[in-house]
């Protein structure tokens, strides 16, 4: 478990933030990224039981991802727009920056996503160890 879990660890963190990266180009986005990072950090503690990970740098790093996505929103209304409307240059169709603030806003779901469920996971195990 211990080697798979090693071998698989970067291996889910490189998918989980291609898809969270190419949300808008291809099926995916914030939320299925955030759940393979989530599955990526949760694997080392079910390899390592003894191992485990900050509830409280979970939390943050949550409430840092939810902030940024609400701040996106508030500077699309600040530069005259409504919430969430797309700020940046929207680039050449099928490019990678052709997605406005869609990027960024998938790249917050993601962490936020990700935090949670990691956190989440990581609560079901120490439940677990204690019963």
């Amino acid at each position: 478990m211990r080697a798979s879990g090693d071998l698989l660890f970067p291996l889910l963190l490189v998918v989980g933030l291609y898809i969270i990266l190419h949300g808008h180009l291809t099926p995916g986005g914030g939320f299925q990224g955030g759940v393979i990072l989530a599955a990526a950090f949760f694997l080392p503690v079910l390899a390592r039981p003894s191992q485990r990970i900050s509830h409280a740098g979970l939390m943050a790093l949550e409430a840092f991802a939810g902030a940024a996505f609400i701040i996106i929103g508030l500077l699309a209304m600040r530069h005259g727009g409504q919430f969430l409307q797309p700020l940046l240059d929207k680039g050449q169709l099928g490019a990678l920056l052709s997605g406005g603030t869609l990027p960024l806003l998938y790249i917050a779901v993601g962490v936020k996503v990700g935090a949670e469920l990691a956190g989440l996971l990581v609560r079901l195990g120490d439940a677990e160890a204690d019963s």
